[in-house]
């Protein structure tokens, strides 16, 4: 791929392409928008990814992306919009993650992501939108991430998750069927 420093925006979506996601995409280091989704890209997000620290929107839902969503994405100081729903991610989601507190739309649903939700996602300071429902999530919605749907904030536009697993007062939408069978 060559230098790629100079790249303002990298649109790569449905284009069909294979493989896995090339180490060298994290070359765009001037790049505020890299659009992957609506591939069949395969294998782990690389942690090399954490060294794109213009980045605003990195989306890279509608693949087939597969192992832990990388804590290096916590470097992303910019990053305002991570989509990456309709996958096969696993593993937990990082409490990393929580320092962007730039987050305003974090998609994470229909993958096979465990475990309980972060407290810590309630330090997104913008954060409209938050998709967690598709996933084997357990436990209670976080009182921290519930205050964004409180009328003295007020952020929280949407907010999803399987309440039949995950105890969800404040969801302002709820999956009843658990984790998609992939």
């Amino acid at each position: 791929m060559g230098k790629l420093g100079d790249v303002d925006f990298m649109y790569l979506n449905e284009n069909q392409l294979t493989g896995t996601l090339p180490d060298e995409l994290s070359g765009l280091l001037d790049a505020d928008d890299l659009f992957l989704f609506g591939n069949q890209f395969t294998g782990t997000i690389p942690e090399s990814f954490g060294q794109l620290i213009d980045v605003v929107n990195l989306y890279m839902h509608d693949n087939r992306l597969t192992g832990s969503i990388p804590s290096s994405l916590s470097q992303l100081k910019r990053l305002q919009r991570l989509y990456l729903n309709n996958n096969e991610l696993s593993g937990e989601i990082p409490t990393e993650i929580s320092g962007i507190i730039g987050m305003e739309r974090l998609q994470l649903q229909f993958n096979n992501l465990s475990g309980t939700i972060p407290a810590e996602l309630g330090n997104f300071l913008a954060l409209a939108v938050l998709q967690l429902q598709g996933n084997n999530l357990v436990g209670d919605m976080p009182q921290e991430i519930c205050d964004h749907r409180d009328l003295l904030i007020d952020d929280l536009e949407i907010l999803e998750a399987d309440c039949e697993d995950v105890n969800c007062p404040c969801c302002t939408n709820c999956d009843q069927g658990g984790g998609e069978d992939n």
